[in-house]
């Protein structure tokens, strides 16, 4: 894998996902929930992996979903997870694609990798006549801010949020 450091990245390197990357992509979620933890706190931790690999059995293939890898060398080095998305109910709102998770190795950012998993969402919207590609990012992951922001995504809207209060545990009652 340290020969990839310096290896930039291909168009014909992103791929659909296959059954035989489900290993990879679980790798690759360990790493980004270690980095959530290490940015929000244990608040942020991921699946349990037999959850990840279930989750990702269920959307290879499956319909408004796009699961790409991106390899190098042979290595699965990224992934993209985007969704088609229309609007709930009533509202007449034309469909758009949503990136629910773009993961690159930490080892070989900065190479490419994930602009070129984010061009091929982009092309598979335009291909399905969706009207934008929206996606989200945690605040404190400004690395990711910076490099959406350099793809030419904006600031639409702002997601905030509370943790709900923990019960308390009851304590026992001591006897007088």
């Amino acid at each position: 894998m340290d020969s990839m450091k310096t290896a930039p990245v291909m168009k014909e390197d992103v791929r659909p996902a296959a059954a035989g990357d489900v290993s990879a992509l679980c790798a690759l979620d360990a790493q980004y929930n270690r980095m959530l933890v290490a940015g929000a706190g244990e608040a942020a931790r991921g699946n349990q992996m037999g959850q990840t690999r279930r989750f990702y059995k269920g959307v290879l293939g499956a319909a408004d979903h796009l699961l790409l890898v991106a390899e190098v060398r042979g290595w699965v080095v990224g992934y993209v997870h985007a969704t088609r998305e229309t609007a709930p109910g009533d509202l007449v709102c034309p469909p758009w694609a949503c990136v629910a998770a773009i993961v690159v190795d930490r080892r070989v950012r900065r190479r490419g990798i994930g602009r070129a998993l984010l061009r091929a969402v982009e092309g598979w919207a335009r291909e399905e006549k969706l009207t934008a590609v929206q996606l989200g990012v945690h605040a404190f992951n400004r690395g990711a801010v910076r490099f959406y922001e350099r793809a030419g995504y904006r600031a639409v809207m702002l997601l905030m949020q509370k943790d709900a209060p923990r019960a308390r545990r009851r304590q026992p009652r001591r006897s007088p």
